[in-house]
């Protein structure tokens, strides 16, 4: 199958291997990836016969959002660098192509924005990663309630949209990938580790002082005071028999399945989105209420069965790199984008 991605430089790598095209839709000319990028030529792909499928990301901003034009117009980068069009207005070709194609939104927001809402409309599937359990919450944004109602619910044109949906992860990110051959779980001398932002993530701040006062009664927390480099991220993640990996701006992240490929157990809050290929909860990691005292209850009795931590752990890793890995991910892509063509109405 031949397709042709278009999306931010580094943003959709690693997920597709043979046969494919990167149009990178960048916000500025120096970029790193040699991938083409000029409007014309993108429009020669979308309306030529060159590909199967185009997978494509959000647009996130509306070309004529003051917001989106103001960022490029007054980015000190943009005499440096030379701004790009094809970000802002390069997805709008799809409006008018004939091309099958699919929407791969892994951005924090659990909703879709007005502006992606033609992408909705006319694509194949669209795979999100923060995909609400209530998946009318999606059109949140559309609403000045910011609530959709019984009336809303019964739209039957916006509920055939919903059966687009399909949940997706972060999966392991493309340096991890890289570095994977050299990674190998390690002897454990800690407990439980943790490194990230805190300040302004609620679910950070309240586990964090758990955390701390868990340190105090005799169980071994290893918290770095700086930022790590990504190699000693993933060693102090071996060497550790949990993970702590809370949600940040988003629940999935790539700390859950990178803490399991690295051969810990990830301690993660329960779902607040449908999750891809979830970890299952006592198999491959733990999963927390968000009560007060209810991640250090998870992890004093997760410590109590050492055993029990070595064999979850190699289940993680093993889960991880068979589900999470980018190749897998886009392997599910092109799969469900096939079975969606040929389950598709005669003519369409």
């Amino acid at each position: 199958m031949r397709v042709l991605q278009i999306g931010r430089s580094g943003y959709l790598d690693g997920y597709f291997e043979r046969d494919v095209v990167r149009f990178d839709t960048s916000s500025f000319g120096g970029r790193s990836s040699k991938a083409p990028n000029g409007l014309r030529e993108l429009y020669s792909a979308v309306f030529g016969e060159r590909f199967d499928l185009i997978v494509c990301e959000p647009n996130y901003l509306a070309p004529y959002d003051l917001r989106a034009l103001s960022r490029v117009i007054f980015s000190r980068r943009m005499l440096a660098e030379g701004a790009s069009i094809t970000r802002p207005f390069g997805k709008q070709l799809l409006r008018g192509s004939r091309l099958p194609f699919v929407v791969l939104d892994t951005e924090d927001n659990a909703s879709i924005n007005r502006c992606d809402h033609y992408l909705l409309k006319r694509c194949m599937l669209y795979f999100k990663r923060e995909l609400p359990v209530d998946e009318w919450k999606l059109f949140s944004h559309t609403l000045s309630s910011g609530l959709p109602s019984r009336r809303f619910r019964g739209n039957s044109q916006l509920k055939g949209l919903l059966g687009k949906m399909r949940p997706i992860s972060l999966g392991i990110a493309p340096e991890m990938e890289a570095l994977l051959p050299s990674i190998e779980p390690n002897p454990k001398t800690v407990d439980v580790f943790f490194a990230g932002a805190v300040e302004g993530l609620p679910e950070r701040e309240r586990g964090i002082a758990e955390l701390r006062r868990l340190s105090g009664s005799g169980v071994v927390i290893d918290i770095p005071d700086r930022r790590l480099e990504r190699m000693e991220f993933y060693r102090r993640c071996a060497q550790a028999h949990l993970v702590w990996s809370p949600e940040g701006y988003g629940w999935d992240c790539f700390r859950h399945h990178e803490a399991a490929a690295c051969g810990s157990v990830p301690m993660i809050n329960y779902p607040s989105i449908r999750p891809y290929k979830p970890m299952e909860d006592g198999v491959h990691c733990f999963y927390y209420s968000s009560e007060v005292g209810a991640l250090s209850k998870t992890i004093r009795q997760a410590l109590g069965d050492k055993s029990r931590l070595a064999t979850m752990s190699a289940a993680a890793r093993d889960h991880a790199l068979t589900h999470h890995r980018r190749a897998s991910i886009g392997r599910h892509i092109i799969d469900a984008a096939l079975h969606s063509l040929s389950h598709a109405p005669a003519g369409r």
